[in-house]
């Protein structure tokens, strides 16, 4: 298995892109949050210790408040993005792309399923653009972001200082949960041992954000199955961990596999144990 994460080129392409977008969009600062595979990068590493090898991403997650985007600003969301070269990806409404240093990076725009359209509609429209509906985007902004400040190379080749919002880690784990549940790729449970290792002090500032929100409907059902996909040392959730960056020797992986398995299970055993049972 290779991944760290494959091409960084793609990576380095994607968060330029990523930086751009979070300047296009500076208007709807407070509606628009990073999700997905940067998250960790941006709020578990250090970005002056050179130490910090989170792999970050080759593609973007935006989640969009949709309740609060119902009325556009000066411009549209679609707008802004077509100005700064974005294409809509004909076949994914909720997809945009744009080539940069001849790499093609993908955003893919999410919302909450709460409100906006019906049950049987799989996007929220709005402000010209269609945002896939994500089980637990509504808690991406019930949890307050955080708000970061990052310097980097735009697409153009210049450098800028940058405020993104990003998730929060409690929605950031949720969303991951239930990405495990909906497909299989090993970045997934990686990225959430990750950012439980290297969130401010790791498993304990970890377990502190999550006890306020236990009853919160999405955050119970996430637990579950994060306890299913860490349920042994062999499950496939430690597995996946173990075996994400194929530089490792087997005795690294298997450490990495141990330590990703006992590091769920003492989250889990912390923060509310009749909140994971099996019921």
């Amino acid at each position: 298995m290779k991944d760290p994460t494959s091409l960084p080129d793609a990576v380095d392409a994607a968060y330029s892109a990523l930086l751009e977008l979070m300047r296009v969009l500076g208007e709807y600062r407070d509606e628009i949050v990073i999700i997905g595979g940067w998250v960790p990068y941006l709020i578990a590493d250090d970005p002056n210790d050179p130490l910090s090898k989170h792999p970050g991403s080759m593609d973007i997650d935006l989640a969009l408040d949709h309740k609060k985007l119902a009325e556009a600003g000066y411009q549209t969301i679609a707008g802004l993005l077509t100005d700064a070269g974005y294409k809509q990806e004909g076949d994914q409404p909720f997809r945009f792309s744009k080539s940069v240093n001849s790499l093609v990076v993908y955003v893919d725009l999410l919302a909450g399923t709460y409100e906006g359209t019906g049950e049987s509609h799989r996007t929220q429209k709005f402000q010209g653009v269609r945002a896939g509906k994500a089980r637990g985007a509504d808690l991406v902004f019930e949890i307050e972001p955080t708000r970061l400040r990052r310097v980097g190379t735009l697409p153009d080749g210049s450098e800028d200082a940058v405020t993104i919002t990003v998730s929060s880690i409690v929605p950031f784990i949720v969303l991951k949960c239930f990405a495990m549940e909906d497909r299989m790729k090993a970045k997934d449970p990686f990225d959430i041992w990750y950012a439980i290792n290297h969130f401010e002090s790791g498993l304990e500032s970890t377990i502190e954000a999550f006890q306020p929100h236990l009853t919160k409907g999405h955050v119970v059902q996430a637990l579950r199955i994060l306890k299913d996909k860490f349920r042994s040392f062999e499950s496939w959730g430690p597995n996946s961990v173990g075996g994400f960056d194929s530089a490792l020797t087997l005795e690294e992986q298997e450490l990495r596999q141990r330590d990703a398995f006992e590091k769920v299970q003492a989250l889990l055993n912390r923060i509310e144990p009749s909140k994971v049972s099996d019921d």
